[in-house]
């Protein structure tokens, strides 16, 4: 600990002398450490980019112009008495200036590697195609985890929150806690619960991430941790990745839902997105070549046990689709909508 207390405050006073210098030039060890992990140059950045340091720079340049300081002077040439009383203040603002800057940069190594230790280890989650896995937390939070999908939970001890991370589709049953509030990062939002059941569905290729509220409450932020909305039941948000533009509607509850109990529920949707969830359950990959179809709507229900092929017959006997399968050497099929 020790050892790394010593190193924090090397890198520290590396980074400062980098900060102050107005031709940027970095030392060698500088460069070696920046050099050692990508994790570090981030944190050069965040430090030498960050409003924060370069507005501590800046009150350092602030003192040595202000009318104190050129008071100061003007009392040193006045006698003895005052060019001892000048120079203790000068070290006392250097030492003060040097302080904030050394002290604060250390102090984010410092906290760095704190929050890094508060974080309990990392449990990872994945539903392969076709399965839902359902997952019961120690505090008894249950979570349905829809096929294709990947979740990551810890309880971070420092800031005593429950951190989910999410990249497909989800249903929570939260076990809400005052002490300790559960916060699901999906795409570029933040969903914090407020003691909810709440569906969230973010699959990495898709622009739109949903968040839907059963029963509850939930506040939905920015990656920036602005509030955007706060849902209540019966409200699903929509939030466009491209446009950052956040749509809040009615649903029904039982059509959101409907996945975690061996459903697709289709209610008025564009073909291509039906093709899309479907693509999550079944391991084929949908291609329209008919480009008209892809805004095709269609209503329907859909068992998840039912094969792609007997899939594909119905949605050609119900609608004015056609289809052929393409092999691939990968043995992973390719269905050409048409």
């Amino acid at each position: 600990m020790k050892e790394n207390i010593q190193i924090s405050f090397r890198i520290a006073r590396l980074i400062e002398d980098y900060m102050q210098s107005s031709t940027r030039e970095m030392q060698p060890d500088l460069q070696k450490w920046l050099a050692e992990s990508e994790a570090n140059k981030q944190l050069f950045d965040r430090i030498v980019n960050g409003s924060d340091w370069n507005e501590k720079l800046k009150r350092y340049d602030q003192l040595k112009q202000s009318t104190q300081w050129s008071d100061l002077q003007q009392k040193r040439k006045k006698g003895k008495n005052m060019r001892a009383l000048w120079l203790r203040s000068v070290q006392v603002a250097a030492v003060l200036a040097l302080t904030l800057l050394v002290g604060g940069v250390a102090g984010y190594f410092l906290s760095k590697q704190t929050s890094e230790t508060a974080i309990a280890q990392v449990q990872r989650y994945r539903s392969t195609k076709g399965s839902i896995s359902v997952i019961e937390l120690p505090d008894s939070t249950k979570i349905w985890l829809n096929s294709d999908s990947e979740l990551t939970y810890s309880e971070d001890k420092q800031t005593n929150r429950r951190l989910v991370s999410l990249k497909g589709e989800a249903f929570f049953e939260v076990t809400h806690r005052d002490d300790c509030p559960m916060e699901v990062t999906a795409g570029s939002l933040v969903i914090r619960d407020l003691g909810t059941s709440f569906n969230i569905k973010a699959y990495p290729e898709s622009n739109v991430v949903e968040t839907s509220l059963m029963e509850g409450k939930v506040d939905i932020l920015s990656d920036k941790r602005k509030e955007i909305v706060a849902l209540v039941p019966g409200e699903i948000a929509r939030f466009d990745r491209d446009s950052r533009k956040m749509d809040v509607s009615r649903f029904s509850p039982n059509i959101v839902s409907a996945w975690k109990d061996g459903k697709f529920v289709i209610r008025d949707q564009r073909m291509e997105d039906i093709f899309n969830e479907l693509s999550h359950w079944y391991d084929v990959t949908f291609v329209f070549e008919n480009q008209e179809l892809r805004d095709f709507r269609y209503t329907g229900i859909i068992r998840k046990s039912t094969t792609v092929n007997q899939v594909l017959k119905m949605l050609k006997q119900s609608t004015h689709i056609d289809y052929r399968v393409q092999e691939t050497a990968s043995g992973k099929d390719i269905v050409i909508i048409y």
